[in-house]
């Protein structure tokens, strides 16, 4: 699973020489419909944009089982304005189920740095939850 993240981080970085649009993901805290679920939740990724429409991501976090989480997701930005935007989020995470990845779709929203996702329960003892991360302009 390594290597799929780190194919996804290496895509993320080299999809486009046309754009000079990166992000740093500073994964930190969620929170649950459930108790019982690991609240802190750090990690870093990278984002970069491909067009107008769509992004690639690639990243590394705790999540909320305790567990090493890595991704890789296309963000296509639905709506924009200025600094605000509504993204969904498709891709692939480990470590919530017994498959070697689950897909995953989790609509985001974003307010300058900060951006919150909805993460849905993935797998029989998940729960649903929102997280916070940093999206944080970079060269």
């Amino acid at each position: 699973m390594i290597r799929f993240c780190l194919a996804a981080i290496l895509l993320a970085s080299c999809v486009t020489a046309q754009s000079q649009d990166r992000w740093l993901h500073v994964s930190g805290r969620s929170w649950h419909d459930q108790p019982g679920f690991n609240g802190h939740n750090w990690g870093l990724g990278l984002e970069q944009r491909i067009n107008q429409h769509w992004s690639a991501a690639a990243g590394m976090y705790h999540n909320s089982l305790d567990r090493t989480t890595t991704y890789g997701l296309m963000k296509h930005h639905w709506w924009h304005n200025g600094s605000a935007q509504i993204n969904i989020n498709l891709g692939l995470a480990t470590g919530y189920d017994l498959r070697p990845a689950a897909p995953v779709v989790l609509p985001e929203l974003c307010a300058g740095w900060v951006c919150g996702l909805f993460v849905p329960a993935i797998g029989a003892n998940t729960t649903s939850a929102l997280a916070l991360y940093l999206r944080i302009p970079i060269w």
